[in-house]
């Protein structure tokens, strides 16, 4: 079972809110489907052995910038016994079968209508965010290019401190002035070490079904002084 957040009390005498800032996995889009991989199986491999080797290769793309797509699938298709030659059409099919949480989003803009800043800092390859970024018109919503990061251009992942910290240098935004908004409590308690307000919401799980609505973060903001009609 997920671990959650404790409640967090609005904090007495900081400067007002300016940014709500998001986790993209868990809490705009569902996470990568990997199912193109999958149906392409030949061989029967250990479910643990081949989630701890994603895993690997996943860690190591997140922070590394411009990481080679044909690198990250290379060794979980040996494991699988699926050519090499077909990284490309499966890496292809993953991005194509994201679809982002529309109604997610309406939230989003309606944060953005009342005057708050808003970004995105995620725990992502490149080649996958910027590749939906684009194809979906995010830069119409998130329209600060300044204050949407992706781990593998930072070269540093959440939990680590210091995305927060360097978020802020690039962003010009005090911690103070932030709200952070991830699935993950280690991430959340990360934000909040780093002298960010942070709150916990995950929209939906792996299989997708429904853990807290959008109406449940709205609430979560506006106890700590988000002011959203």
């Amino acid at each position: 079972m997920e671990k959650a957040a404790s409640p967090m009390p609005p904090k007495q005498g900081k400067s007002p809110i300016r940014a709500v800032i998001f986790d993209m996995g868990g809490v705009l889009a569902p996470d990568a489907d990997y199912s193109p991989v999958f149906q392409r199986q030949s061989v029967i491999v250990d479910r643990e052995s081949l989630k701890t080797l994603k895993k690997t290769q996943w860690n190591l793309a997140r922070v590394t910038p411009a990481y080679p797509m044909e690198q990250f699938w290379q060794p979980i298709l040996e494991a699988l016994s699926i050519p090499a030659e077909e990284w490309s059409k499966i890496d292809r099919e993953v991005r194509d079968l994201f679809v982002p949480w529309w109604h997610m989003f309406a939230l989003v803009d309606k944060l953005r209508s009342a005057g708050y800043r808003v970004g995105i800092i995620s725990n992502h390859i490149c080649a996958w965010f910027d590749h939906w970024f684009a194809r979906f018109g995010l830069d119409a919503l998130f329209n600060e290019p300044e204050l949407v990061a992706v781990s593998s251009r930072l070269g540093i992942a959440k939990p680590d401190a210091k995305v927060f910290e360097q978020y802020c240098a690039l962003t010009g935004l005090d911690a103070s002035e932030c709200v952070f908004v991830d699935n993950q409590i280690e991430n959340v308690e990360a934000a909040r070490g780093a002298g960010w307000t942070a709150v916990q919401f995950h929209h939906r799980d792996k299989e997708g079904q429904l853990i807290e609505t959008p109406d449940a973060l709205l609430e979560k903001l506006r106890a700590q002084g988000i002011d959203i009609p």
